[in-house]
C-alpha cells in the first residue's frame, strides 16, 4: 500500500488586492486627480492537481489559463514531474535506511 500514488483536483481561490499605490497614474500638475473610490480586489481561481502517497504530497500542479484537464495533460504530468518526484522520493528512502 505504501507505493500507491493517487491524485485529485481542486479549485484554489485567491484574491489579489489592488492598492491605490499600484494603480497610480502620471498626470500634469494642473490636471485633476483621478478619483479612487476604494481598494478593489481581483478575485480568481486556478485548478490544482495534487499527487500524494500514504506519507506525503509528492507534487502539486497549477493549471495555467486556457488549458483543460484531459488525457494529454495527465500523460505529460505522469511522464515528467510526477515521475521525477516519485523517483526522488524512492531514492531518498533507499539512502535513509540505517543498518543496525
Amino acid at each position: 500500500m505504501d507505493c500507491i500514488v493517487t491524485t485529485d483536483e481542486t479549485w484554489v481561490h485567491y484574491v489579489t488586492p489592488k492598492s491605490k499605490r499600484s494603480s497610480m497614474q502620471w498626470h500634469h500638475a494642473g490636471s485633476p486627480k483621478p478619483k479612487k473610490s476604494k481598494t478593489m480586489f481581483s478575485a480568481g481561481k486556478v485548478m490544482a492537481t495534487i499527487f500524494w502517497d500514504s506519507e506525503d504530497v509528492l507534487y502539486v500542479d497549477f493549471l495555467t489559463e486556457h488549458r483543460t484537464i484531459n488525457a494529454e495533460y495527465y500523460s505529460a504530468l505522469l511522464e515528467g514531474p510526477v515521475k521525477t518526484a516519485i523517483r526522488n522520493k524512492r531514492k531518498r528512502a533507499r539512502t535513509s535506511v540505517s543498518f543496525l
